[in-house]
């Protein structure tokens, strides 16, 4: 086995905290990498993760690596927007809160409209949305 072995991060069904997942993650995981879920419900699956590896006796730091879609626009969206959905500064806003919650790494679903899609939002997430973020 190697040593150090790569990370294990435990995801679960997207758009929910998996129940099993969690658990998974606070007994064998390196890390939670939650799929889709909104930052209130990164923010409670987190703390209960916490929660049940302490209880489990685990006092070794558990990551957080949360997975979202990415949707730059040119404007705001507003309230009742889905995470990482939005103008530069929201969605620098989102990684800025995931961060204080404990994330080392995000990783993002891109656009699924081609290549160039794709390959534009990158470009914008390095350019604008990294340095609005910290």
């Amino acid at each position: 086995m190697q040593r150090p072995h790569p990370p294990i991060w435990v995801g679960g069904s997207p758009g929910a905290v998996s129940g099993p997942a969690v658990r998974r993650c606070a007994e064998l995981g390196d890390a939670w990498h939650p799929l889709g879920l909104g930052l209130d419900d990164i923010e409670k699956g987190y703390a209960t993760l916490r929660d049940l590896a302490t209880r489990t006796g685990r006092r070794d730091k558990l990551g957080l690596s949360p997975r979202n879609m990415l949707d730059l626009t040119d404007s705001a969206k507003g309230a009742g927007r889905a995470p990482f959905q939005g103008s530069v500064a929201e969605v620098a806003a989102d990684i800025k809160r995931v961060r204080g919650m404990g994330a080392e790494w995000m990783t993002f679903d891109l656009p699924r409209d081609g290549i160039p899609a794709m390959t534009r939002a990158m470009e914008r997430l390095a350019a604008e949305v990294k340095p609005a973020a910290g």
